[in-house]
């Protein structure tokens, strides 16, 4: 049984992301990281880490996490579609406690609890359809079964869902990628980057983590880049990230110059060839860096990747290339990333700049 501790957080009206859920225990919350991408689809994904103390005075770790999808290319049957053969996958690995479809205000749910494929939160509970044609998902993960009574899973079949706040996440993601890349200069958490005059860029993903009191500690941002060259597109990713190291190795286990951080077991999706780490510099700082290619994976096969990371005084520096083709930027880029000041802007806005 869990006891109810005085000065933790309220249990009721939980809030992550779009959901709202009546917890049945209270909590500590650790922290809190929000992602936002848009590539071929928009995500979106708040995650809330929590610790809980049962009456013996045994402390558990949970993470609560939404996650919202769309496609501007797929239709709600198509999203349906998804969901559905997702949910029969999940409901046939073994180890599945229960699975049940149910509806949401009118929309298509499916529950499941049961065994999740993540090493720090190896137990689940979810709640899983499709809301206007986008994919939405939340979920509890433990580490193990205590906390996923059958109390809790009432309470996740209940929660209730914000949809105007859905439906402002991409545009809030839009109003920062505005921001983020202003007359050909990509503002990094790290630092400013200049492109030249014939390469375009966008926002393509941003990440904030930040404390219990909702003080940003990790900041990541990453853009992609296009240059119309003589016979081809030159195509390049760069992601740029500073912030806490304590409050990063608690949430990242994988080696980031390793390439093994992807939280992904397919094979055909891992880098290959990940060179030995060698002496570089980031930021002006002493670092080490890291080069892999591609794996199997269509999009993947002609990549190369390379990586470069730094810390001083307790403040952790990370940088990365993925390029297709393109070499003249990835020098471009390069250069700017090992000369330009270590400077770790993290209140960069996330999103539209509101809460």
């Amino acid at each position: 049984m869990l006891c109810l501790l005085p000065g933790l957080v309220r249990a009721e009206n939980t809030r992550v992301m779009g959901t709202s859920i009546d917890l049945p225990f209270e909590y500590a919350l650790v922290g809190t990281e929000d992602s936002s991408s848009n590539n071929a689809l928009f995500s979106a994904v708040q995650w809330k880490r929590i610790e809980v103390t049962d009456k013996d005075g045994t402390k558990h770790r949970l993470q609560l996490v939404a996650s919202y999808t769309s496609s501007d290319r797929l239709s709600n049957t198509a999203m349906e579609d998804v969901a559905e053969k997702a949910s029969v996958e999940q409901a046939a690995k073994p180890g599945v406690r229960s699975s049940t479809s149910l509806e949401v205000d009118g929309f298509p749910f499916h529950f499941i609890e049961g065994p999740a494929d993540n090493k720090q939160y190896p137990q689940r509970m979810s709640m899983s359809g499709v809301i206007n044609g986008a994919l939405y998902q939340f979920s509890i993960m433990a580490g193990d079964q205590g906390l996923l009574t059958e109390e809790l899973a009432k309470r996740v079949k209940a929660i209730s869902i914000d949809y105007a706040q859905l439906l402002k996440l991409r545009p809030a993601f839009e109003e920062e990628s505005k921001a983020a890349v202003v007359d050909g200069v990509l503002d990094t958490p790290l630092n400013r980057i200049r492109l030249d005059a014939s390469t375009r860029a966008r926002l393509s993903s941003s990440v904030r983590m930040t404390d219990a009191a909702g003080t940003p500690v990790f900041r990541v941002r990453g853009f992609s880049l296009f240059k119309a060259g003589f016979w081809t597109m030159q195509n390049l990713m760069v992601y740029v990230g500073c912030g806490s190291e304590e409050a990063y190795s608690r949430v990242n286990e994988g080696n980031f110059l390793a390439m093994n951080d992807g939280g992904d077991d397919e094979d055909d999706e891992h880098y290959v060839d990940v060179s030995v780490p060698e002496s570089a510099i980031l930021a002006g700082l002493p670092a080490r860096t890291a080069t892999a290619r591609g794996g199997k994976a269509i999009g993947l096969r002609r990549t190369s990747i390379r990586r470069w990371e730094a810390k001083k005084d307790g403040t952790l520096y990370q940088a990365g290339l993925i390029r297709l083709n393109g070499s003249p930027i990835e020098k471009l880029i390069g250069t700017q990333l090992e000369t330009g000041p270590a400077t770790c802007q993290l209140g960069l806005n996330y999103g539209a700049g509101k809460d």
